[in-house]
């Protein structure tokens, strides 16, 4: 994106990657040659259609900005410290300091992303580097293609990412003795077009998480008006600093979105409730005006502006 001052830089899967990811996929019995989506890959993909969708009306970036997104860091940017130029790191590296393979430490003009408030202090922690280094950025949503395009049924759909706990056993048991229609999605095993088909019927859905550092599949779930309930999880132990920090499952939740639970239990009167009040719920609406992918991409552009004087 020469045009605009933007270099962007991703990791490519090779046949290598993808075989090794295969053979996982056998070894745990997870519908192997079913098309997943992840979101890694979900946020590079709504990048791009971003970009390219206005790249000229978005007006060239403040400083020319080289991104490295995923995979592996250029070595042609270590120890760079040009005035010319910004290095932007994230949000889909894993920032072990260990597997950068150097360490850009404070450098002036390299700096972080961050896709929420509560990851901010995990980076600083684990790079040791000042917080100003950090920026927030949430990736956005193609609004477009995650529309809906159909009247909502009395389906529930309930989103497992992770094993099938008490709290999820407790929630299915419900829906099955009170007769409520419900279909069970879990991580890693749909396709974008099944979850969409999905979301098209669903009257609001159950999140059944860890925590979530942005949590892209709820954005889409939001846009097409689809409210959630989810199950609170607020604190997150990192395995590189060796340290607890305040989290959380869903960050961008609020109260157009849906609505956390009290605990992470499941409670029969609380969930009852959140039923009886789900058309207060207007998810679509605050997703189009403020996760669109112009107004994403245009968020990071200030935030650079903003730097650079």
């Amino acid at each position: 994106y020469r045009e605009i001052e933007l270099e962007i830089f991703y990791e490519k899967q090779n046949v290598y990657s993808k075989f090794r990811k295969l053979a996982s996929r056998v070894k745990h019995n997870k519908r192997p040659y079913h098309l997943s989506t992840n979101g890694p890959g979900e946020v590079l993909n709504t990048l791009k259609k971003g970009l390219s969708k206005w790249p000229t009306t978005l007006g060239t970036f403040p400083i020319e900005t080289h991104w490295v997104i995923s995979g592996k860091i250029p070595r042609s940017f270590e120890n760079s410290n040009s005035k010319n130029s910004i290095l932007l790191l994230g949000p889909n590296i894993e920032f072990h300091k260990i597997d950068l393979g150097f360490s850009y430490g404070n450098n002036k003009h390299t700096f972080y992303l961050a896709p929420a408030e509560w990851v901010a202090p995990v980076l600083v922690e684990r790079l040791n580097v000042q917080p100003s280094k950090i920026l927030i950025w949430p990736s956005g949503v193609d609004t477009t293609l995650w529309e809906p395009r159909q009247s909502k049924t009395d389906l529930v759909l309930v989103y497992l990412k992770g094993h099938e706990d008490q709290r999820y056993r407790d929630l299915i048991e419900f829906l099955v003795r009170n007769s409520i229609p419900h279909s069970i999605l879990k991580y890693g095993e749909y396709s974008p077009r099944k979850f969409r088909q999905l979301l098209n019927r669903a009257r609001f859905a159950v999140w059944i998480s860890g925590t979530e550092s942005q949590g892209l599949a709820i954005l889409q779930c939001w846009s097409m008006n689809v409210p959630t309930f989810v199950f609170r999880k607020d604190k997150y132990f990192d395995p590189v600093s060796k340290k607890e920090f305040d989290a959380s499952s869903a960050p961008y939740l609020n109260e157009h979105l849906g609505q956390f639970s009290n605990t992470e239990n499941f409670d029969e009167s609380e969930f009852r409730k959140f039923i009886a009040d789900v058309t207060c719920f207007k998810p679509r609406e605050f997703v189009v005006r403020e996760f669109n992918l112009r107004t994403t991409i245009l968020n990071l552009k200030d935030q650079l502006t903003k730097l650079v004087t």
